[in-house]
């Protein structure tokens, strides 16, 4: 085989090798029930809710390194290096405050966020069924 029909052998299946990687990586993506964008040096949005059980996907637009770090120390990404993401799942109701350690601090200082996973029980013990009008 020439050296130029080798090249073009291999060049062709690098070009087929990016193809059946593509839809992996996005069906990756697809599993995220949330998506947070890390970019300016700011989570975007800087507030998402999602039920129990379900996932969070952070995307390193910037180009500095940054963390995904909970202010009760639950979870932390370690650095995300630019075009890289980091996901966590959520089971229990709650809020979520977190933070980037270069460019924010606990307590929603700087470069910060709020995860809110709402109670599916919220909704139907309202009280009202405790409620008796004054007549």
């Amino acid at each position: 085989m020439s050296a130029s029909r080798w090249l073009g052998v291999r060049v062709l299946g690098a070009a087929l090798a990016l193809c059946l990687l593509a839809p992996v990586g996005s069906a990756f993506a697809q599993d995220a029930d949330a998506t947070v964008d890390m970019s300016s040096i700011s989570f975007k949005p800087p507030s998402v809710h999602i039920q129990p059980g379900q996932t969070v996907l952070w995307t390193n637009s910037d180009p500095f390194q940054h963390t995904v770090t909970a202010d009760d120390a639950s979870f932390d990404s370690g650095l995300v290096d630019p075009g890289a993401t980091f996901s966590q799942s959520f089971d229990t109701p709650g809020i979520y405050q977190y933070f980037c350690q270069p460019h924010g601090a606990a307590g929603l200082v700087g470069m910060s966020g709020t995860i809110v996973v709402d109670d599916p029980n919220a909704a139907a013990n309202t009280g009202a069924e405790d409620y008796v009008p004054d007549h």
